[in-house]
């Protein structure tokens, strides 16, 4: 799990490379593959700061977290000729809910690529009802939020 002290805190940025196979014949990457980098890197938030993942809370904990709301804005291309720096922000979190916040700008350059907004909702697996955060989870998510709102607010 993360260090919860606002002296420490630095929002949860991912390095992801793009590929050959992330592009496609306009030589930018694949538009389908944007929803896999924002989930990619959502998940490697969890595995950072919540200490899990979604293999984990499904199969060991019974817990499932289905995205409700996933929307993307692109800024500039992207290519296999710079990686990608996408961080995670946490913008709202509800009795079972989380609203994120991603942005994704080239890891040399800074400039925007892309952003992106997504809602997931805790469940129980075995019955997909909807359940309150885990307690060890919500702790994490509210710091988180608490870290981010003036980064979020500025853009």
């Amino acid at each position: 799990m993360t260090d919860l002290s606002a002296a420490h805190w630095t929002p949860y940025v991912q390095r992801r490379e793009i590929f050959w196979g992330d592009t496609d014949p306009a030589k930018i990457a694949y538009t389908g593959r944007f929803s896999d980098f924002l989930l990619e890197a959502i998940e490697s938030f969890y595995r950072e700061r919540l200490g899990t993942d979604w293999y984990r809370i499904t199969f060991d904990e019974d817990l499932g977290t289905p995205f409700v709301q996933m929307a993307l804005e692109f800024k500039s291309p992207v290519t296999p000729r710079e990686p990608l720096a996408i961080t995670v922000l946490i913008e709202k979190v509800g009795r079972s809910s989380v609203g994120y916040v991603v942005r994704a700008h080239g890891f040399e350059t800074g400039e925007l690529r892309f952003i992106g907004t997504a809602t997931n909702v805790w469940v129980r697996s075995s019955t997909m009802k909807p359940l309150s955060i885990p307690e060890k989870y919500r702790i994490v998510y509210e710091h988180e939020m608490q870290m981010a709102r003036d980064l979020i607010a500025s853009g």
